[in-house]
Formats: C-alpha cells, sequence, structure tokens
C-alpha cells in the first residue's frame, strides 16, 4: 500500500513537472468519472496546479 503510495506521488509530481496545464486537465478529464467536474473549480485549479481563470478557459476549450 505505501509502494503505490509512492508510486502515485511520483507520477503527479512528474507531470505537475513535465506536463502542460492543458495536458494535466486532460488527464483529469480521463481518469476521473464525469461527476468530477462538481468540484468547485478552485480547488480542481489548485490540484492541477493553474489559476481558476485558466481553468475556466480549459473547460471552456473542450
Amino acid at each position: 500500500m505505501t509502494e503505490d503510495m509512492l508510486v502515485r506521488k511520483q507520477h503527479r509530481y512528474m507531470s505537475l513537472r513535465h506536463c502542460t496545464a492543458r495536458e494535466r486537465y486532460a488527464n483529469l478529464d480521463q481518469e476521473l468519472p464525469h461527476a468530477w467536474r462538481q468540484i468547485p473549480q478552485h480547488l480542481i485549479a489548485a490540484y492541477l496546479d493553474i489559476t481558476p481563470q485558466y481553468l475556466s478557459r480549459l473547460r471552456n476549450e473542450a
């Protein structure tokens, strides 16, 4: 269980370092069910390490 959490944390760290915000948003959209869109926008933006305004722009493009 600890190893699984370490792998997830490493994957998230590498994603933040190497992927663009658009790629991180697309990955989140693919990995989670449609219901994740009900989460408040500022929390999703914080998780993706982007501003809520930019998240709004990404959502409108998709």
